[in-house]
């Protein structure tokens, strides 16, 4: 094969694989799929977490709850849990979230501490990372070099993301998004408000499917009339023209309108068939690898909205964290009621968690290698999958 003349800075686990980067360009170029292995094999994992998870950015929650010395958040970027605190002088900081003791995780959750205390054996940094007080410290030497080992942060439009050792900036990764919503005249809503409350999380589920599938299946409405009949395709309109897909450098984004039916049965007057990204009431935007935001129209009045993103836990599994986030003490611009959305929005994913568990399946079964993508209902995938390989293949020593 053409990895036998790979030089020593091929990544070893893609030496492993034996999969050719040029078999995978002409696969992609010619509206093929991935091949399988890339969602089957557990060797693939370890390359993602190498040469994807660890190199970008991942959300974490709202700036809003980390304005005050001690507030704190914890996420997960690919395998490595990580923690965003706002330390005494008001900065932000972020530190993978594994104590230098013995690995045990010490941050959970979210809120308010003046330390970071591992639950474990009682080690305490403080809000920089540095080790401050071990028990029975006379048994050992020197503390110093073991403080949490740092990682990034950042934030965008009231937003906070983290990173272990990012490729570029944030800015950079988000590329075009910024200007899309600009010219869609759409504001953050966490940016024109601080008073977001954090609801328990609709989906905190895992799926028994590669993250790529779960990705894939939320970046396509192809299967919406057929799989969704009774949930978001009676919300929005499915048919082609109606809902449309969009790729921009860094990601994708959907627009949809409502179907006459739902705007007639809670008065919210005439839909075009068109939508489009001023008028929209669904613009839904993704950000590779896994970040996805706004759900429908957004404005200086919105009460109600949800953040969503996928955590791989193994080549097999992973978790859709789905958060919605309500404005405390404001009445509920929902025109299904609070949290009317978010719950047709909770029946549509319990579908797809049976869907991707059988594309998972069908996949592993090992009898069909590549599939073909329809070009228009699945360009969003076309625009994901080429993403995805793009990151990946610098490990084949290809780019």
């Amino acid at each position: 094969v053409r990895l036998s003349m790979a030089t020593a800075a091929v990544d070893p686990v893609a030496r492993e694989l034996g999969i050719d980067p040029v078999e995978v360009d002409e696969l992609l170029s010619a509206g093929y799929t991935l091949p399988a292995e890339l969602y089957t094999d557990p060797r693939v994992a370890k390359l993602e977490d190498r040469w994807i998870w660890q190199r970008s950015w991942t959300f974490a929650g709202l700036v809003q709850d980390l304005r005050e010395p001690g507030d704190y958040l914890t996420a997960k970027v690919g395998s490595v849990p990580v923690v965003a605190v706002c330390n005494k002088e008001g900065e932000l900081r972020a530190f993978v979230n594994v104590c230098r003791h013995r690995g045990f995780t010490p941050a959970e959750g979210s809120g308010n501490r003046k330390s970071i205390q591992c639950k474990y054996h009682g080690w305490v940094y403080d809000l920089n990372g540095c080790l401050r007080s071990v028990p029975r410290a006379a048994e050992v030497d020197d503390f110093a070099e073991f403080g949490l080992v740092p990682a990034h942060v950042d934030t965008w439009a009231g937003m906070v993301f983290v990173s272990v050792n990012p490729r570029e900036s944030l800015a950079e990764s988000l590329g075009e998004l910024p200007a899309l919503q600009k010219a869609a005249g759409a504001s953050s809503v966490f940016e024109l408000h601080d008073d977001w409350v954090r609801q328990e999380d609709i989906i905190h589920e895992e799926f028994r499917a590669n993250w790529k599938i779960v990705m894939e299946n939320a970046l396509e409405c192809y299967h919406c009339p057929t799989a969704h009949t009774h949930s978001f395709a009676e919300v929005f309109n499915v048919d082609p023209e109606g809902y449309t897909f969009h790729n921009f450098d860094r990601g994708m984004y959907h627009l949809a309108n409502f179907t006459a039916e739902f705007a007639n049965r809670y008065s919210l007057g005439e839909r075009d068939q068109q939508p489009t990204l001023e008028t929209a009431d669904l613009r839904l935007f993704f950000v590779w690898p896994t970040f996805q935001g706004g759900m429908a129209v957004e404005g200086a009045d919105a009460t109600e909205t949800v953040m969503a993103h996928v955590v791989p836990l193994a080549h097999d599994r992973s978790l859709y964290q789905f958060m919605s986030y309500r404005r405390k003490g404001v009445e509920s611009t929902d025109p299904m009621g609070p949290g009317g959305m978010s719950e047709m929005l909770l029946q549509t994913f319990a579908e797809d968690v049976a869907l991707c568990a059988r594309v998972q399946e069908g996949l592993a079964s090992g009898m069909v290698r590549v599939g073909k993508t329809v070009a228009e209902s699945e360009t969003n995938i076309r625009h994901f999958q080429r993403l995805t390989w793009d990151a990946l293949a610098p490990a084949f020593n290809t780019r």
